[in-house]
């Protein structure tokens, strides 16, 4: 796979957008409903004991796939703002001349 920076503006824009719809899939299938899911499964409801509704290998086991989860959105963030970073810079060097 090419640099970002060695890329054509063209191709930068394309890789950008890409990158764009994946992190909002992610998000969409697997980010959100995970949060969803960890959320759920910590309520306590009534007067039970948060101890015996969910194991803690259970628990340890989602907020894992959550902080995991939350490990690849923020690598997918920051190489989406390189890219914007880099086409910010290519049409600046357009604009300006």
């Amino acid at each position: 796979m090419r640099s970002p920076d060695s890329l054509t503006l063209r191709e930068q824009l394309s890789d950008a957008d890409r990158l764009n719809r994946e992190i909002m899939d992610h998000l969409e299938r697997a980010f959100i409903p995970q949060a969803h899911e960890l959320r759920r499964v910590t309520r306590v409801s009534g007067e039970e004991d948060m101890t015996s509704q969910l194991a803690d290998v259970t628990l340890r086991n989602q907020v894992d796939n959550l902080l995991k989860s939350d490990d690849y959105t923020r690598k997918m963030t920051d190489n989406l703002k390189a890219y914007l970073t880099l086409i910010g810079h290519e049409v600046g060097k357009i604009v300006g001349g």
